[in-house]
Protein backbone atom coordinates (compact mmCIF):
# COMPACT_ATOMS: atom_id res chain seq x y z
CA UNK A 1 0.00 0.00 0.00
CA UNK A 2 1.82 3.37 -1.40
CA UNK A 3 1.71 6.59 -0.03
CA UNK A 4 1.11 8.61 -3.28
CA UNK A 5 2.94 11.29 -4.54
CA UNK A 6 2.27 13.92 -7.44
CA UNK A 7 1.24 11.98 -10.12
CA UNK A 8 1.52 8.45 -8.69
CA UNK A 9 1.59 9.99 -5.31
CA UNK A 10 -0.23 11.73 -3.00
CA UNK A 11 3.10 13.99 -0.94
CA UNK A 12 3.72 12.33 2.94
CA UNK A 13 5.93 13.89 5.29
CA UNK A 14 8.90 12.83 6.22
CA UNK A 15 9.38 11.53 9.81
CA UNK A 16 9.88 14.62 11.61
CA UNK A 17 10.13 13.59 15.17
CA UNK A 18 9.78 16.96 16.51
CA UNK A 19 6.46 16.80 14.97
CA UNK A 20 5.47 13.67 17.87
CA UNK A 21 6.57 15.74 20.61
CA UNK A 22 3.66 14.95 22.40
CA UNK A 23 4.28 11.10 22.18
CA UNK A 24 6.24 8.91 23.66
CA UNK A 25 10.12 9.11 21.96
CA UNK A 26 11.27 6.99 19.15
CA UNK A 27 13.99 4.69 19.58
CA UNK A 28 16.76 4.27 16.60
CA UNK A 29 17.73 1.55 15.58
CA UNK A 30 20.73 1.72 13.05
CA UNK A 31 21.98 -0.73 9.93
CA UNK A 32 24.20 0.88 6.81
CA UNK A 33 21.05 -0.60 4.62
CA UNK A 34 18.05 0.04 7.12
CA UNK A 35 17.35 2.33 10.03
CA UNK A 36 14.12 1.62 11.87
CA UNK A 37 12.21 4.10 14.22
CA UNK A 38 9.75 2.22 16.72
CA UNK A 39 8.45 3.06 20.56
CA UNK A 40 10.50 1.05 23.26
CA UNK A 41 7.93 -1.27 23.81
CA UNK A 42 8.65 -2.50 20.15
CA UNK A 43 12.09 -2.60 20.07
CA UNK A 44 12.39 -6.34 19.95
CA UNK A 45 9.94 -6.23 16.94
CA UNK A 46 11.61 -3.28 15.26
CA UNK A 47 15.29 -5.28 15.09
CA UNK A 48 13.24 -8.02 13.78
CA UNK A 49 12.08 -6.41 11.52
CA UNK A 50 15.75 -4.93 10.38
CA UNK A 51 16.91 -8.71 10.65
CA UNK A 52 13.88 -9.78 8.07
CA UNK A 53 14.33 -7.21 5.69
CA UNK A 54 18.44 -7.80 5.36
CA UNK A 55 17.54 -11.34 5.14
CA UNK A 56 14.78 -10.67 2.21
CA UNK A 57 17.03 -8.34 0.15
CA UNK A 58 19.57 -10.18 -1.72
CA UNK A 59 16.53 -12.95 -3.02
CA UNK A 60 14.26 -9.91 -3.83
CA UNK A 61 17.10 -8.47 -5.96
CA UNK A 62 17.86 -12.05 -7.47
CA UNK A 63 14.58 -12.96 -8.35
CA UNK A 64 13.02 -9.51 -8.59
CA UNK A 65 15.96 -7.28 -9.97
CA UNK A 66 14.21 -5.43 -6.87
CA UNK A 67 18.06 -4.12 -6.24
CA UNK A 68 18.51 -1.52 -3.18
CA UNK A 69 19.71 2.03 -4.11
CA UNK A 70 19.37 4.16 -0.80
CA UNK A 71 18.75 3.56 2.22
CA UNK A 72 15.44 2.39 3.92
CA UNK A 73 13.48 4.40 7.00
CA UNK A 74 11.42 1.91 9.01
CA UNK A 75 8.89 3.74 10.81
CA UNK A 76 6.39 1.61 13.46
CA UNK A 77 3.74 3.29 14.94
CA UNK A 78 2.51 2.75 18.55
CA UNK A 79 -0.96 3.97 18.06
CA UNK A 80 -3.75 4.25 15.16
CA UNK A 81 -3.65 7.78 15.60
CA UNK A 82 -0.10 7.91 15.39
CA UNK A 83 -0.20 6.31 12.11
CA UNK A 84 -2.86 8.07 10.32
CA UNK A 85 -0.46 10.84 11.28
CA UNK A 86 2.79 9.78 9.69
CA UNK A 87 0.59 8.84 6.81
CA UNK A 88 -1.15 12.02 6.47
CA UNK A 89 -4.71 10.33 6.33
CA UNK A 90 -3.79 8.69 3.28
CA UNK A 91 -4.53 5.28 3.75
CA UNK A 92 -7.72 3.64 4.74
CA UNK A 93 -8.98 1.90 7.95
CA UNK A 94 -8.17 -0.96 7.07
CA UNK A 95 -4.66 -0.65 6.15
CA UNK A 96 -1.94 -1.76 8.56
CA UNK A 97 1.09 -0.74 6.59
CA UNK A 98 2.27 2.12 3.84
CA UNK A 99 5.37 3.05 2.09
CA UNK A 100 6.19 6.54 0.55
CA UNK A 101 8.59 5.15 -1.95
CA UNK A 102 9.80 8.55 -3.13
CA UNK A 103 11.82 8.75 0.20
CA UNK A 104 12.40 5.18 1.19
CA UNK A 105 9.83 5.12 3.94
CA UNK A 106 8.15 2.00 5.39
CA UNK A 107 5.19 3.16 7.87
CA UNK A 108 4.09 -0.16 9.92
CA UNK A 109 1.68 -0.56 12.65
CA UNK A 110 2.82 -2.05 15.59
CA UNK A 111 1.68 -5.99 15.58
CA UNK A 112 0.63 -5.11 19.00
CA UNK A 113 -2.18 -2.69 17.36
CA UNK A 114 -2.78 -3.90 14.35
CA UNK A 115 -5.93 -5.83 13.12
CA UNK A 116 -5.30 -8.29 10.57
CA UNK A 117 -4.85 -11.96 9.46
CA UNK A 118 -1.62 -11.51 7.88
CA UNK A 119 1.26 -11.59 9.46
CA UNK A 120 3.64 -8.51 10.14
CA UNK A 121 6.57 -10.38 7.95
CA UNK A 122 4.26 -10.32 4.96
CA UNK A 123 3.09 -6.41 5.19
CA UNK A 124 6.90 -5.71 5.70
CA UNK A 125 7.95 -7.14 2.95
CA UNK A 126 4.91 -6.04 0.70
CA UNK A 127 5.89 -2.47 1.55
CA UNK A 128 9.31 -3.09 1.09
CA UNK A 129 8.70 -4.07 -2.38
CA UNK A 130 7.22 -0.96 -2.97
CA UNK A 131 10.53 0.90 -1.68
CA UNK A 132 12.45 -0.76 -3.86
CA UNK A 133 10.46 -0.29 -7.20
CA UNK A 134 10.32 3.05 -5.86
CA UNK A 135 13.82 3.41 -5.92
CA UNK A 136 14.26 2.45 -9.22
CA UNK A 137 11.13 4.20 -11.24
CA UNK A 138 11.32 7.45 -9.03
CA UNK A 139 8.75 10.10 -9.58
CA UNK A 140 7.31 8.71 -12.68
CA UNK A 141 3.99 6.47 -12.63
CA UNK A 142 3.98 2.54 -12.86
CA UNK A 143 0.15 1.08 -12.81
CA UNK A 144 -0.67 -0.37 -9.67
CA UNK A 145 -1.48 -3.76 -10.39
CA UNK A 146 1.57 -4.17 -11.31
CA UNK A 147 3.00 -2.28 -8.09
CA UNK A 148 0.77 -4.38 -6.14
CA UNK A 149 1.21 -7.48 -7.54
CA UNK A 150 4.65 -7.54 -7.82
CA UNK A 151 4.82 -7.08 -3.72
CA UNK A 152 2.03 -9.54 -3.27
CA UNK A 153 4.75 -12.15 -5.16
CA UNK A 154 7.64 -10.49 -3.16
CA UNK A 155 5.54 -11.55 0.32
CA UNK A 156 3.98 -14.74 -0.96
CA UNK A 157 0.81 -13.53 -0.10
CA UNK A 158 -2.72 -14.87 -1.41
CA UNK A 159 -5.18 -17.32 0.71
CA UNK A 160 -7.15 -20.24 -1.22
CA UNK A 161 -10.40 -17.94 -0.58
CA UNK A 162 -8.75 -15.13 -2.44
CA UNK A 163 -8.41 -17.32 -5.30
CA UNK A 164 -12.27 -18.25 -4.93
CA UNK A 165 -12.86 -14.44 -4.65
CA UNK A 166 -11.37 -14.36 -8.68
CA UNK A 167 -13.28 -17.07 -9.51
CA UNK A 168 -16.54 -15.87 -8.50
CA UNK A 169 -15.61 -12.56 -10.05
CA UNK A 170 -14.81 -13.84 -13.23
CA UNK A 171 -18.04 -15.90 -13.57
CA UNK A 172 -20.33 -13.12 -12.33
CA UNK A 173 -17.87 -10.58 -14.79
CA UNK A 174 -16.86 -8.75 -11.69
CA UNK A 175 -13.41 -8.48 -12.50
CA UNK A 176 -11.83 -5.26 -11.93
CA UNK A 177 -10.68 -3.80 -15.01
CA UNK A 178 -6.67 -3.81 -14.42
CA UNK A 179 -6.39 0.34 -14.75
CA UNK A 180 -8.90 0.99 -12.61
CA UNK A 181 -6.52 -0.75 -9.89
CA UNK A 182 -5.24 2.58 -10.13
CA UNK A 183 -7.91 3.67 -7.25
CA UNK A 184 -7.37 0.72 -4.88
CA UNK A 185 -7.14 3.22 -1.99
CA UNK A 186 -10.85 4.33 -2.15
CA UNK A 187 -11.91 1.12 -2.89
CA UNK A 188 -14.60 -1.14 0.22
CA UNK A 189 -12.43 -3.72 1.79
CA UNK A 190 -13.65 -6.44 -0.44
CA UNK A 191 -12.86 -4.90 -3.04
CA UNK A 192 -9.55 -3.98 -2.46
CA UNK A 193 -8.88 -7.48 -1.38
CA UNK A 194 -10.29 -8.64 -4.92
CA UNK A 195 -8.23 -6.01 -7.17
CA UNK A 196 -5.24 -7.12 -4.65
CA UNK A 197 -5.62 -10.76 -6.06
CA UNK A 198 -6.12 -10.23 -9.43
CA UNK A 199 -3.13 -7.77 -9.12
CA UNK A 200 -1.23 -10.58 -8.45
CA UNK A 201 -2.61 -13.12 -10.71
CA UNK A 202 -1.56 -10.92 -13.49
CA UNK A 203 1.76 -10.01 -12.59
CA UNK A 204 2.28 -13.98 -12.31
CA UNK A 205 0.58 -14.74 -15.99
CA UNK A 206 4.20 -11.98 -17.35
CA UNK A 207 6.30 -14.72 -15.57
CA UNK A 208 4.40 -17.28 -16.99
CA UNK A 209 4.03 -16.29 -20.71
CA UNK A 210 7.26 -14.37 -20.96
CA UNK A 211 9.51 -16.03 -18.32
CA UNK A 212 10.92 -15.34 -14.54
CA UNK A 213 13.12 -12.83 -15.84
CA UNK A 214 10.00 -10.47 -17.43
CA UNK A 215 9.93 -7.91 -14.18
CA UNK A 216 13.94 -7.26 -14.57
CA UNK A 217 13.25 -6.66 -18.11
CA UNK A 218 10.42 -4.15 -17.31
CA UNK A 219 12.53 -2.94 -14.57
CA UNK A 220 15.24 -2.29 -16.61
CA UNK A 221 13.66 -0.98 -19.42
CA UNK A 222 11.46 1.79 -17.00
CA UNK A 223 14.91 2.95 -15.99
CA UNK A 224 15.96 3.71 -20.19
CA UNK A 225 12.63 4.61 -21.41
CA UNK A 226 11.14 6.79 -18.20
CA UNK A 227 7.55 5.46 -19.52
CA UNK A 228 5.45 2.39 -17.71
CA UNK A 229 3.50 2.22 -21.03
CA UNK A 230 6.69 2.53 -23.41
CA UNK A 231 8.63 -0.07 -21.13
CA UNK A 232 5.64 -2.05 -20.68
CA UNK A 233 5.35 -2.53 -24.50
CA UNK A 234 9.46 -2.84 -25.12
CA UNK A 235 9.70 -5.67 -23.36
CA UNK A 236 6.62 -7.83 -24.32
CA UNK A 237 5.81 -6.38 -27.85
CA UNK A 238 2.49 -5.80 -26.66
CA UNK A 239 0.37 -3.07 -25.02
CA UNK A 240 -0.61 -2.56 -21.83
CA UNK A 241 -4.10 -2.71 -22.96
CA UNK A 242 -4.01 -5.34 -25.08
CA UNK A 243 -2.49 -7.73 -21.86
CA UNK A 244 -5.51 -6.26 -19.69
CA UNK A 245 -8.10 -7.76 -22.40
CA UNK A 246 -5.78 -11.42 -22.90
CA UNK A 247 -5.27 -11.38 -19.04
CA UNK A 248 -9.47 -10.95 -18.40
CA UNK A 249 -10.07 -13.48 -21.44
CA UNK A 250 -7.45 -16.20 -19.46
CA UNK A 251 -9.08 -15.68 -15.99
CA UNK A 252 -12.69 -16.41 -17.50
CA UNK A 253 -11.29 -19.40 -19.29
CA UNK A 254 -9.20 -20.62 -16.17
CA UNK A 255 -12.26 -20.89 -13.85
CA UNK A 256 -15.12 -21.31 -16.11
CA UNK A 257 -15.87 -24.17 -14.30
CA UNK A 258 -15.78 -22.81 -10.88
CA UNK A 259 -19.33 -22.90 -10.60
CA UNK A 260 -19.22 -26.49 -10.30
CA UNK A 261 -17.59 -25.77 -7.03
CA UNK A 262 -19.12 -22.74 -5.53
CA UNK A 263 -20.77 -23.13 -2.14
CA UNK A 264 -23.94 -22.08 -2.60
CA UNK A 265 -24.51 -23.60 -6.15
CA UNK A 266 -23.10 -27.19 -4.86
CA UNK A 267 -25.15 -26.67 -1.46
CA UNK A 268 -28.50 -26.31 -4.03
CA UNK A 269 -27.34 -28.99 -6.17
CA UNK A 270 -26.78 -31.62 -2.92
CA UNK A 271 -30.18 -30.57 -1.69
CA UNK A 272 -31.93 -31.49 -4.82
CA UNK A 273 -30.13 -34.71 -5.51
CA UNK A 274 -30.55 -35.65 -1.33
CA UNK A 275 -34.42 -34.24 -2.25
CA UNK A 276 -34.60 -36.93 -5.30
CA UNK A 277 -33.03 -39.59 -3.52
CA UNK A 278 -35.13 -39.04 -0.51
CA UNK A 279 -38.32 -38.97 -3.22
CA UNK A 280 -36.81 -42.20 -4.47
CA UNK A 281 -36.61 -44.16 -1.53
CA UNK A 282 -40.00 -43.14 -0.39
CA UNK A 283 -41.39 -44.69 -3.71
CA UNK A 284 -39.44 -47.52 -3.50
CA UNK A 285 -40.57 -48.20 0.19
CA UNK A 286 -44.63 -47.53 -0.97
CA UNK A 287 -44.10 -50.39 -3.50
CA UNK A 288 -42.52 -52.57 -1.63
CA UNK A 289 -45.47 -52.38 0.81
CA UNK A 290 -47.72 -52.38 -1.49
CA UNK A 291 -46.73 -55.54 -2.80
CA UNK A 292 -46.39 -57.06 0.70
CA UNK A 293 -50.16 -55.96 1.12
CA UNK A 294 -51.26 -57.61 -1.86
CA UNK A 295 -48.66 -61.16 -1.24
CA UNK A 296 -51.06 -60.78 2.15
CA UNK A 297 -54.34 -60.34 0.49
CA UNK A 298 -53.40 -63.48 -1.71
CA UNK A 299 -53.24 -65.48 1.39
CA UNK A 300 -56.21 -64.58 2.81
Amino acid sequence: MKIKHFKAYVCALFLPLACMAEQEPFVSLQDNQIECFCHQEDERVGRQAIDLVLDALPSIRDEFGLVQRQKITLVISTSDREFVHLTQNQIPDWGVGAADPIRSVIYMKSPRIAKTDDAFSTILLHELSHVLLGQHVGEFRVSRWFDEGLAMLVANEGRWWDVWRVARASQTHHLVPLHQIDDVLRFRKSKAALAYQESKLAVDMLSREYGPSIYQTIIRNMDRTLSWEDAFELSLGISVDVFEDSFFEKMEYRYRWYFLFDFPVYFSLVIVVLFIAAYVAKRRQSQRQLSIWEADSEHE
